[in-house]
């Protein structure tokens, strides 16, 4: 079924399904990641494993389970990419002397081949 004919009650089915999912992964003290979440729909045929319904549907229904109350914001985890963090230092020379820790000479400049 396409996300767009779901109708209220079809809505109301698919979040008690995911949280029933939340439920059983909590019990074994787990957070979900929510791709996690959205193969376990796939696998309860909650939702049919398409990125829109895994990544789109899943989502949007976990986000707003989390804002309005319904699911717990620790029970769900964001795993993904680490952001940036540049490196900071009190001073200078903490600067100069992490630097020079970390310093490594390209040795393939003077070599001919």
């Amino acid at each position: 079924m396409s996300p767009k004919m779901r109708t209220k009650a079809d809505m109301l089915a698919l979040r008690d399904g995911l949280y029933a999912v939340l439920v059983d992964y909590h019990a074994e003290r787990v957070p979900m990641r929510v791709r996690q979440v959205a193969y376990q729909a796939v696998v309860r045929g909650l939702i049919t494993k398409t990125e829109a319904e895994m990544h789109d549907t899943v989502g949007r229904l976990l986000t707003r389970m989390r804002e309005d109350g319904t699911v717990p914001f620790d029970w769900i985890t964001e795993g993904g990419r680490q952001p940036h963090q540049p490196y900071l230092f009190g001073s200078v020379a903490e600067g100069l002397a992490f630097l020079e820790a970390i310093y490594r000479r390209d040795p393939w400049p003077s070599q001919a081949h």
